[in-house]
């Protein structure tokens, strides 16, 4: 998840960690991004605003439940990959159980995250919802800048901050040993990664920064799933030898 997505996504982290058993984690971190994710198909004069309704419903949720599935997908060959990073270690996440919670919980998990991700931009730019009902927030006082960019710019930093906490106040399971990755299947899982990364940033060229990260994360998903391809493609040679 890109860093700058951490701060939409301290809510629902917390929200996780408060009533452990209501939610699917996931589906709550894939739903604070997903309306946002549709940026990347706004071309050619067509724009899909899947921060208001029906949108959030017919556009985003269904990202968020898409984006769900395949994050759990790609768990048991992704995360092991992953460095330990600001005091904080993703790699237990490798033991996601595919399935999820059940698909009325992740679904609901998936609709809160969308709503929240709206609800805070309402806030923070000044062509939402909430520059309409409280005009304030778009009226110029802070060096210029209006309420509702300097709480974005606020709640990025905080959001940031408070994020990277909650993540490192995550427990790994009590049974859980990183797995051994030798350095060969680093090297064959970060070469697809990287190079379709690359793809994603040329992709997003020439658009604003939103859509330039969204394209750039887009193209780091296709390259997870091709190594997650190839490392299971390995394993079962390994195995048969």
């Amino acid at each position: 998840m890109p860093l700058t997505y951490l701060s939409h996504q301290a809510p629902v982290i917390a929200m996780k960690q408060r009533w452990p058993q209501r939610w699917d984690g996931v589906a709550l971190v894939t739903g604070s991004m997903a309306p946002d994710l549709a940026y990347a198909f706004n071309r050619g004069g067509a724009e899909i605003n899947a921060h208001v309704w029906p949108a959030m419903l017919t556009v985003a949720l269904p990202i968020a439940l898409m984006a769900a599935w395949y994050v759990r997908w790609l768990a048991p060959t992704t995360f092991r990959q992953l460095p330990q990073a600001f005091g904080v270690d993703l790699r237990f996440f490798e033991t996601l159980n595919s399935r999820g919670p059940g698909l009325l919980v992740t679904a609901w998990s998936a609709a809160v995250g969308v709503a929240t991700h709206v609800f805070w931009d309402g806030l923070t730019h000044t062509t939402r919802w909430g520059a309409q009902l409280w005009p304030w927030l778009t009226e110029p006082i802070w060096g210029g800048y209006a309420p509702a960019k300097v709480f974005q710019y606020l709640s990025h930093a905080g959001g940031l901050l408070l994020a990277l906490f909650l993540l490192s106040r995550i427990p790994a399971p009590e049974k859980w040993r990183p797995s051994v990755v030798r350095r060969g299947e680093r090297v064959a899982f970060w070469t697809p990664v990287v190079a379709f990364s690359l793809i994603g940033f040329v992709w997003g060229l020439g658009d604003f920064f939103a859509a330039l990260v969204i394209k750039t994360s887009i193209g780091t998903a296709v390259g997870l799933g091709i190594a997650r391809v190839l490392m299971t493609r390995s394993a079962k040679t390994l195995e048969s030898v």
